[in-house]
């Protein structure tokens, strides 16, 4: 018997051309012009997120030497007069600004004292030393380090967003 296709039917769309395509050289260029187009797609969205993540380097970079820049004369004068509550609470307010994620003190003869997320894989320090000048006699005290950390691994995922 002679078999009739019903027009919506599986066998029906089984023998439209793929695409709405006829020729087998028009259909291997759409499926090419579509690889490249993915292709260019993907590269230059990895690309964007390069750039991306250099620039939010930069940025950390740029702020954290802000900070440090803003926080060290407070912290010289809280530290040489002995007021360590309030040095403990500039130091907390570095890690409000969403940058530093750790904010290490370290002070002669005394136990470090750490602020925020305690270990970070990959980060970027700034290390500030913290000295206070005596304006009579013009000598230099070492009241010790403070080491800002920025995690890069916040930089990286906020990079990789831009490729999904």
């Amino acid at each position: 018997g002679i078999v009739t296709v019903k027009k919506n039917s599986l066998l029906a769309r089984a023998r439209r051309p793929f695409l709405g395509l006829k020729s087998p050289l028009a259909r291997r260029l759409a499926v090419y012009a579509l690889i490249v187009g993915g292709a260019a797609s993907l590269l230059f969205s990895a690309v964007e997120a390069i750039y991306g993540y250099r620039e939010r380097l930069a940025y950390l970079h740029e702020e954290m030497a802000s900070i440090g820049e803003v926080l060290t004369p407070s912290i010289v004068h809280s530290l040489w007069t002995f007021d360590l509550v309030h040095a403990k609470l500039e130091l907390e307010s570095v890690l409000a600004r969403q940058t530093v994620q750790t904010v290490i003190l370290y002070q002669p003869g005394q136990p470090t004292q750490y602020f925020g997320k305690p270990l970070i894989q990959e980060k970027l320090e700034r290390i500030i030393p913290i000295a206070y000048l005596e304006p009579e006699s013009n000598q230099l005290h070492d009241l010790g380090t403070l080491v800002l950390v920025a995690d890069l691994g916040l930089a990286r995922t906020e990079a990789m967003r831009v490729l999904f």
